[in-house]
């Protein structure tokens, strides 16, 4: 056997033994040499500093070592030793502690980029960088939760659905603004594409699954991870998988629980798509959900073009639009006055509960009262004869001593 000996087999052993489960440690040396070749076909990996060591064979100096962790298990970062956490936590910003994560009745959003796959290995970072910035950024202000991501895949978790929708809404408007390289920007899923001179498209396109209902959560043994179960996830996920590029797909039950905000979110677009069957969930109703200011996309999914020779087709595909929205305007304020009455109940409903206990109170203090007064008067009756109620300082402790006795 070929046995290695000397300061460097001293380190690799002394690295050894820092290791934690699920992590790579390497000195400044091997990331300055190989780091800049190979990262991005790694991945994009986890590179963390863990501090500066004094290993064997370098008594004069110390030497940096970092800890290497795959991007897919990211969260684990979170669960190793390192002296820089502050660093790791501004690493992964959605490293909460899960006790704090919704459960129960959740609104979960799926997105996918369209021809995500078609982009090469040394591009990753042009595509999907500026996309996963937009993600994060939006889901920490309106407080959502990232539960899943690899590679163009999120799964974000909201409590309400009202910060979902806007979270679908400002994500695609806020990729209409960013800086896509030529690598990006050479396909026909990612080209920029303009409507009467106002864009509508720019660089990745992104399609988006909504749904709202109770789900199943529990903790990966792999990843330590929060993860969501059951047809509630499933749902989202395949309205997400049957959209188009740069289209939001949503419930019912998201539809029924947005419809007070209608105006808030600027009215936006919504277009049934009637009954879906999906595999390994209930039947939903469907929509499209678009905002006011993308609403030329949806002229563009339905092959049309902003030409003199389609003019009488879109005209005539506007005036189906429109009456389509007159119906959900009507829907959303019929939607929107049951919220309203449905609220004054229960307000009515919580006013009576109080005006029921105020009652209850009273009674039990006037019980309590007329109880005093009866053992007053018996005390009364029995030093002097005469029941009268009005006693002296002395009597009223007399009475307070009988009332502990009898108590």
């Amino acid at each position: 056997n070929i046995q290695y000996e000397g300061p460097v087999r001293d380190q690799l052993w002394a690295m050894a033994r820092m290791v934690q489960g699920g992590e790579i440690l390497i000195s400044s040396e091997t990331k300055f040499r190989v780091g800049p070749y190979l990262y991005d076909q790694l991945g994009s990996p986890v590179v963390t500093s863990v501090g500066f060591v004094k290993l064997p064979g370098e008594e004069k100096k110390k030497d940096e070592i970092f800890s290497v962790i795959p991007r897919d298990l990211e969260m684990r970062v979170m669960d190793l030793r390192s002296v820089k956490r502050d660093d790791r936590l501004k690493l992964d910003p959605f490293a909460a502690q899960y006790e704090s994560w919704p459960k129960g009745e959740v609104a979960v959003v799926v997105l996918q980029v369209e021809g995500a796959e078609e982009f090469e290995l040394e591009h990753y970072r042009d595509a999907f960088e500026p996309y996963v910035d937009v993600v994060r950024h939006e889901c920490n202000g309106l407080g959502g939760f990232e539960a899943y991501h690899k590679r163009d895949r999120f799964v974000v978790v909201f409590e309400k659905c009202t910060f979902a929708a806007r979270f679908c809404f400002q994500v695609q408007e806020a990729l209409m603004g960013c800086d896509w390289t030529r690598h990006v920007t050479k396909f026909p899923f990612t080209e920029s594409v303009t409507w009467k001179k106002q864009p509508v498209y720019n660089g990745v396109r992104v399609q988006m699954g909504l749904h709202y209902g109770p789900v199943e959560s529990l903790i990966d043994p792999v990843t330590k991870q929060l993860v969501y179960l059951g047809p509630n996830v499933v749902i989202p996920a395949t309205l997400c998988a049957s959209a188009a590029g740069g289209e939001i797909r949503m419930t019912r039950p998201v539809f029924l629980n947005i419809a007070e905000i209608y105006e808030m979110l600027h009215r936006p677009i919504f277009l049934p798509l009637g009954t879906a069957s999906l595999r390994g969930a209930p039947e939903v109703y469907a929509y499209t959900m678009m905002p006011r200011a993308l609403e030329a996309r949806l002229y563009l999914m339905k092959g049309l073009a902003d030409e003199v020779s389609q003019r009488v087709t879109l005209q005539r595909y506007q005036k189906e639009i429109d009456a389509v929205q007159a119906g959900i305007s009507t829907d959303i304020a019929g939607i929107a006055d049951k919220c309203v009455q449905q609220r004054q109940r229960a307000a009515e409903k919580a006013k009576l509960e109080e005006e029921t206990k105020a009652a209850e109170a009273r009674r039990k203090l006037e019980k309590e009262r007329q109880r005093i007064i009866e053992a007053i008067r018996t005390r009364n009756q029995q030093r002097t004869g005469q029941p009268y109620v009005a006693p002296t300082p002395r009597r009223r402790e007399d009475v307070e001593h009988m009332m502990k006795k009898s108590m």
